[in-house]
């Protein structure tokens, strides 16, 4: 899940969520949540992290992707329950939305767990985009593939603390 063509906000909020991990809580649409992993990702061109964020009272969990280059981009993902390759077409629709391919690489990760020893691997990804929605495939060290639905989301959507 990254964001490459897109930012959203030139200098608003730049650095403020470098400090972001696990343990440490966020605030987003009037819920708490907590940051229980967080993955740093880093390929040929680009940088950037995503964080797990759980609410133990509704067991529901969502992706926060934090990308600085070149200006601010904020996703908000969550992830879809059942996995499946990606299509292959520079064009797609799902649920009536029409994507368009943005990207499509492979990258090193590292995490930062809040419970449980660190891991590091390969990933791969194919990010599709329609306005301010997204559509990521994601597969970790060659396993099955991740299937998530995100939206831009502006910094001022995210509270730390």
């Amino acid at each position: 899940m990254v964001n490459a063509v897109d930012s959203t906000t030139e200098d608003a909020g730049a650095g403020r969520f470098d400090g972001l991990g696990p343990g440490m809580l966020v605030r987003y649409r009037g819920r708490q949540l907590i940051v229980e992993r967080t993955l740093h990702f880093k390929s040929a061109a680009q940088e950037w992290a995503e964080h797990r964020l759980a609410d133990d009272r509704l067991g529901r969990s969502l992706w926060f992707e934090v990308q600085e280059t070149p200006g601010l981009v904020l996703t908000m993902y969550e992830r879809l329950p059942a996995g499946e390759d990606p299509p292959g077409r520079d064009e797609l629709t799902r649920d009536g939305v029409t994507y368009r391919l943005a990207e499509r690489g492979a990258a090193t990760y590292r995490s930062a767990e809040r419970a449980g020893p660190a891991k590091r691997g390969k990933m791969e990804y194919v990010e599709y985009h329609a306005g301010p929605a997204r559509l990521a495939y994601e597969r970790f060290d060659a396993g099955p593939w991740e299937v998530s639905l995100g939206r831009l989301v502006e910094p001022a959507e995210v509270e730390m603390g």
